[in-house]
């Protein structure tokens, strides 16, 4: 009987360990929302404090730093 009281307390302080560090990384990251252009026919960052319009196209990017990419690059592919 303890030993099910000791596994089920381990798996709640895993998940919530988990989620907090799962949230903390994708918080972490250097995220960025464009939205769409027509002047440029592309997606341009958003400043800070603008305005979003409900038919507004707008798209949330994360911004890789290739400095750390092989020479040869690397090859995008679908898992």
């Amino acid at each position: 009987m303890a030993w099910a009281i000791i596994s089920i307390v381990a798996f709640c302080l895993g998940f919530v360990a988990g989620a907090h560090l799962r949230g903390a990384a994708f918080g972490s990251q250097d995220w960025r929302v464009m939205r769409w252009s027509e002047e440029v026919l592309g997606y341009r960052p958003m400043s800070f404090g603008s305005i979003i319009n409900k038919d507004d196209k707008v798209i949330m990017a994360l911004h890789l730093d290739t400095d750390y990419f092989p020479r040869d690059g690397i090859k995008y592919t679908q898992q």
